[in-house]
């Protein structure tokens, strides 16, 4: 029998996963571990081995167990953690009630606070022999023990005779278990179910006790620390791993990285505005303290803590409350918007060496929006609340616009307006781009509302995709007495929200912490093995659909037919942006926009995202909940085109599947009843049960976009400029990241991409109606090489030049990156044989 177990470091990987295993900083019954086998032992065989990745996340009080075997003839293999005991290696392989000669100390594995390490433990009953490898160091041990099946736990464990509650402060991750048969287990350790985690090989369970899942790093907002101040601070980043709160009379530090504070209090009061603008400039290591209504700089020096005051007159009747504030790349301070005296601003500040004033006619006036800069250097501004003149008083409203602004010439360009959502939402002082200038951060939460939450969300910057990420942070809105700022440390690889809230004279300034990249939840939760199953089912259907059907029109000519893939709508073409306001020459026909189907009321509305309008023609959307939500859609894409409704089970599993088959059918009756209520004020709607299936019938009065499109494609309805409005709305449910609803979805694609091409010369002849085909077909299929001729060539036809030849060259970049080849076709063989499209 052979036992060998190796380590080497690892690098980490971007999405990090495991387990956090509480230690002694916890009382016994809260310290953690992991069993491997808690409803079937495994089967040794001639030969076993199991791979896994530990570190320890803390050198200190590092004693106890991070594995314990037991087998049917209580034998017991143990690798224990004793590093302060001298009669003991650091680490020591036990067999039985005896030491062995397997053991090593950490200086000689390399093993340090931090690091991940690599193992490998292998058994094989022909030789009789333990070998444990560390990092390349390799000891050998005889072994008589017989062990057949065996109970596996990291831990903390309940074993009966061999329970232990010893457990050093460890992270375990990628535990793989092999036999005679091959791989018979694989846990990862990232996706999960609350405390269990099933394994990617045949779904056999693995049961956690108090786990800390590092991968919730990324979805939970992490209370890092609060800091207390008797006055309003102004809150400074120094870009690097040091947040500064500067008050009238206290300097608070704190380091992100270390966790570290510091406190200084003032001999005397120093003049501080009351909103938020100050700025810290590390080439002097100042924090700079703008007075943006009389346009004066105060400096205060973080070496000598000494405060240089110009003339300022600090005023609580400011006209800046929540101006945004940025220092640009090239050190330039600028603010924007804000509001005071019952007036919004859409004032621009800047300051290098002078100040520069100018106002942004393209912008309404405005305050309570996110501003940030990419790596280009270009100037971003989203959202906000405000109203068209400025006065309070006349239509204030939210916006949901992102603007782009040169930093010298202060040009504006609108790149999108989204549709106003209910609630009157408002987002964190800071956008925050990532690795990609594509997509940006911003923290959500509502203007109106005291007692809410503040919510991530992610926006694409070319194809207006929203996403929300991790779960919220609890928030006491009073505007201006508070203030919500987001800025990414690098140090770190976190985002860091930044909360400020008053009671009364107390101000308290509070630091969450969210792992980067943020993600959904939904990513990281694990389905149960008959809900898993399925979905790999579904996954492996649709894959060798796509498989197939790329094969076929790969093979296809350039000038012929489109090589047509379905990609994630996340990677949608950046083109969409081109000419969508282009010019029609004048022999072009009128456009028809006359609908032959009511969309404004009695409607349920998935293309571009969920909206139900009710029979008035109000949108009654808000009025479903999450779980409503996605119970309509289940019930509305497995009835739609001739389904046969969708089962029992398959709701319970989904949406109920933590719950027991009671309570869970409990819970979808209660949420059924409620859809019921809610439906009625649409039209006639009824929900059904039959076979243990659930469908949902919609009347001639109730109008549902996703099912009048597919009706429409599949009776070969000719294509009107109505239609066209439709589809350019683009895939249903885009913000629904759901396994099974990525088949509805590419499925849609598949028969847009075909229908369009198949029906836009029956259209009257318009430049704008075949741009708007490209610009469709793109949404869905972002390297079809009929969009690209078509657009190209209607593009030129319209005198736009520069704008075809950058369509191009966009197309260029994507095939590159999806293929891993060049697109070998030249622009001027397209421009010349457009005779094809």
């Amino acid at each position: 029998m052979i036992i060998s177990l190796s380590v080497c470091q690892l690098s980490g990987k971007e999405l990090e996963g495991g387990i956090k295993f509480n230690s002694y900083e916890k009382i016994k019954d809260l310290r953690t571990g992991l069993n491997l086998t808690p409803d079937e032992l495994i089967h040794i065989g001639s030969t076993f081995q199991m791979n896994f990745e530990f570190g320890l996340w803390r050198g200190t009080e590092a004693y106890g167990h991070i594995f314990r075997i037991v087998g049917t003839h209580n034998n017991n293999i143990d690798l224990i953690s004793s590093p302060y005991n001298s009669k003991f290696d650091d680490l020591n392989l036990i067999l039985g009630d005896s030491m062995t000669a397997v053991s090593f100390s950490f200086e000689e594995v390399g093993l340090t606070t931090g690091k991940w390490m690599k193992c490998q433990l292998t058994i094989s009953e022909n030789e009789g022999l333990i070998s444990l490898s560390i990092n390349g160091v390799k000891k050998v041990k005889q072994i008589a023990f017989n062990f057949e099946q065996v109970s596996i736990a990291f831990g903390k464990n309940d074993m009966g005779r061999y329970t232990t509650s010893d457990v050093p402060p460890m992270n375990l991750r990628n535990v793989v278990l092999m036999t005679d048969e091959g791989t018979v287990r694989t846990w990862p350790l990232t996706k999960h179910r609350e405390s269990v985690s099933y394994d990617e090989v045949g779904y056999h369970m693995a049961e956690a006790i108090n786990p800390n899942w590092i991968v919730e790093s990324h979805v939970k907002w992490k209370l890092k620390k609060t800091v207390n101040s008797n006055s309003r601070p102004q809150i400074v980043y120094d870009q690097d791993s040091v947040v500064y709160l500067l008050t009238s009379s206290d300097l608070y530090s704190y380091n992100l990285v270390s966790g570290e504070t510091g406190h200084t209090l003032f001999n005397q009061e120093i003049p501080v505005p009351f909103n938020q603008a100050s700025l810290y400039r590390s080439s002097s290591n100042e924090i700079w303290v703008y007075d943006l209504d009389s346009l004066e700089i105060n400096f205060f020096d973080l070496v000598d803590k000494s405060y240089y005051e110009i003339n300022s007159n600090f005023s609580s009747q400011t006209s800046h409350w929540h101006a945004n504030k940025l220092l640009t790349s090239e050190g330039r301070a600028i603010f924007f918007g804000g509001y005071g005296h019952y007036t919004y601003t859409n004032n621009l500040l800047s300051h290098d060496t002078a100040w520069k004033v100018s106002t942004l006619n393209e912008i309404e006036p405005r305050y309570l929006d996110a501003f940030g800069q990419n790596s280009k250097g270009e100037l971003f501004i989203f959202g906000g609340y405000g109203s068209k003149n400025g006065s309070q008083e006349y239509g204030a409203r939210a916006f949901h616009q992102l603007f782009k602004v040169d930093p010298i010439s202060q040009a504006v360009t609108l790149l999108w307006s989204k549709e106003e959502e209910a609630g009157g939402n408002v987002f964190s002082n800071s956008m925050v781009f990532g690795s990609s200038d594509s997509v940006f951060y911003v923290l959500r939460y509502p203007r109106d509302k005291f007692n809410s939450k503040a919510v991530l969300e992610s926006f694409n910057l070319y194809t207006r995709e929203k996403e929300t990420l991790g779960d919220s942070i609890e928030l006491d809105f009073l505007d201006t007495s508070s203030f919500v700022d987001l800025f990414l440390n690098k140090s770190t690889q976190e985002l860091v929200a930044v909360i400020l809230k008053t009671n009364g004279d107390q101000y308290t300034t509070s630091f969450y912490g969210l792992k980067f990249p943020p993600v959904r939840y939904a990513s990281i939760t694990q389905s149960k093995p008959y809900n898993y199953l399925y979905q790999s089912v579904i996954g492996l259907v649709l894959l060798l659909g796509l498989v197939g059907f790329w094969l076929n029109h790969k093979r296809k000519s350039v000038t012929q037919e489109s090589s047509r893939i379905n990609t994630p709508k996340s990677h949608q073409h950046p083109a969409e942006l081109m000419s969508e306001g282009a010019s029609v020459p004048r022999h072009e026909e009128p456009i028809n926009l006359e609908k032959d189907f009511e969309d404004k009321k009695s409607a349920i509305l998935f293309l571009g995202g969920f909206q139900v309008l009710d029979k008035d023609g109000n949108e009654i959307s808000e009025k479903f909940s999450s779980t409503l939500r996605t119970l309509l859609s289940m019930l509305l894409l497995y009835s739609s085109n001739q389904g046969k409704g969708v089962p029992s089970n398959f709701i319970w599993e989904f949406l109920w599947g933590d719950k027991s088959q009671n309570s869970a059918r409990n819970n979808r009756n209660v949420n059924i009843k409620k859809l019921r209520d809610l439906l009625e004020t649409v039209g006639t709607i009824e929900i059904k049960n039959a076979s243990d299936k659930w469908k949902i019938e919609l009347g001639d009065d109730v109008f549902f976009d996703y099912g009048h499109l597919m009706q429409c494609m599949k009776n070969n309805k000719t294509l009107t400029p109505a239609l066209l409005e439709l589809i350019k709305r683009g895939n249903i449910l885009p913000s629904f990241e759901l396994d099974w609803i990525d088949p509805y979805k590419a499925e849609l694609s598949n028969k847009v991409v075909d229908y369009l091409l198949g029906h836009r010369n029956t259209l009257a002849y318009n430049a704008q109606l075949q741009l708007d085909i490209a610009n469709c077909i793109f949404q869905h299929d972002i390297i079809n090489q009929d969009a690209l001729f078509i657009k190209i060539k209607y593009l030129n036809s319209m005198k736009k030049f520069a704008l075809a030849k950058q369509c191009y060259e966009t197309y260029r970049k994507e095939y590159h990156l999806l293929y891993d080849e060049d697109f070998d076709v030249p622009f001027d063989e397209i421009v010349k044989g457009n005779e094809h499209v």
